[in-house]
């Protein structure tokens, strides 16, 4: 029986569609590629479109740099052979992907001349590429990053919706090991640190970059960042533990908070704390200062622990303090122990104050008012 061939999913009427209709209509298509064609036919497409839009002296640079070359580059380049020829995949090739290419390869051919000319080598047409296991491991790490962009670059172009990427799936598919992990946190911590700054508007160029996505969905992509770099190092703790059971024992949320210093009932009693081993693996925690009239929210993406009588785990960025003027605080306390999610979030916004720094202490006269899982 004859095999049924797969033919790639076809775009009709390319030539007459705008550039917006054109991102919408060719953005899973690399994917396709990806899940369809063999690795060898991507990196030929890639080879042919490098060919036809290089100098002979670049192109030969390429293809000593076939290690560094992703499915990712294939697909684009294939979309593009397919006739699709999508303004910002060429660019990516052309102005980011062929570049650092041809840079990598510049730069072993370095190494090695000056390695020759140290130990006194006659150069020889015949050259055996060898690889130290640091280069190994940097060579297969950005494979594997290249397909981690391949799946940012689609949540970007789904309008940051919630992506079918399990992480945790996709490390283990790649046997990501704990050098490799690294790297990639590396990676992942360059783009974090980039839309932190995008968010707290510091950077007009950055603004002005990412000006096709709200503000709502900037964030969506900084958690979406995150929940990678999550996944990344839990996967580090996951071979950590295969490689070497760890033999210390988990600790209860009782055990945790033994040592933890708060203020049980305020004077006049109208505020009693909660019970602070909820506080182990909450989202969200909210502490009130009696002595300062310091409002506390802390926030966290993997969940909140305690060492001492301080918190850990919190996110600094999103976690904050203000100070509550004596005649608002009944009607804050109230909105904070009553309120849902979206109470909740307009809450330190609302509080016309400055911003403070947290530091995850918790003191005597702090009040635990709330903690949310």
């Amino acid at each position: 029986m004859a095999r049924k061939k797969i033919t790639a999913p076809v775009i009709d009427d390319w030539s007459n569609l705008t550039e917006v209709d054109r991102a919408e209509a060719i953005k899973n298509h690399p994917r396709w590629y990806q899940e369809n064609i063999a690795t060898p036919k991507l990196r030929q497409s890639f080879f042919d479109f490098a060919k036809a839009n290089l100098s002979e002296d670049d192109f030969t640079l390429v293809r000593a740099g076939t290690p560094f070359i992703t499915d990712l580059d294939g697909a684009l380049a294939r979309c593009i052979e397919d006739g699709y020829d999508h303004g910002p995949y060429v660019r990516r090739l052309l102005t980011k992907r062929i570049p650092q290419i041809i840079s990598l390869v510049q730069e072993k051919q370095k190494e090695k001349a000056e390695l020759d000319e140290i130990l006194g080598r006659i150069p020889s047409n015949i050259t055996v590429k060898t690889l130290s296991i640091q280069e190994r491991i940097a060579d297969q790490t950005r494979f594997i990053i290249g397909h981690l962009e391949a799946e940012i670059d689609t949540f970007l172009a789904d309008k940051c919706k919630k992506s079918k990427l399990d992480a945790k799936k996709f490390l283990v598919h790649h046997d990501v090991k704990v050098p490799q992990a690294k790297l990639i946190i590396e990676f992942l911590d360059t783009n974090l640190a980039e839309i932190k700054e995008l968010l707290e508007r510091k950077d007009d160029q950055l603004t002005e970059a990412y000006s096709h996505l709200t503000k709502s969905q900037q964030k969506k992509f900084y958690d979406f960042l995150y929940s990678l770099k999550y996944a990344t190092l839990q996967r580090i703790d996951s071979v950590k533990q295969t490689r070497k059971p760890r033999k210390r024992k988990a600790k209860t949320p009782q055990q945790l908070v033994a040592n933890l210093r708060y203020l049980d009932k305020s004077e006049d009693g109208k505020l009693t704390s909660i019970d602070p081993a909820n506080i182990v693996g909450a989202t969200q925690l909210w502490v009130y200062d009696t002595k300062t009239r310091f409002l506390f929210h802390y926030q966290a993406h993997i969940g909140l622990s305690v060492k001492g009588s301080t918190l850990q785990d919190f996110d600094p960025d999103v976690s904050t303090s203000k100070k509550v003027r004596e005649q608002y605080t009944d009607g804050i306390i109230a909105d904070v122990l009553s309120g849902g999610k979206v109470k909740l979030r307009r809450i330190m916004p609302n509080i016309n104050a400055k911003d403070k720094e947290v530091t995850g202490r918790i003191n005597k006269n702090q009040i635990i008012l709330r903690a949310i899982k």
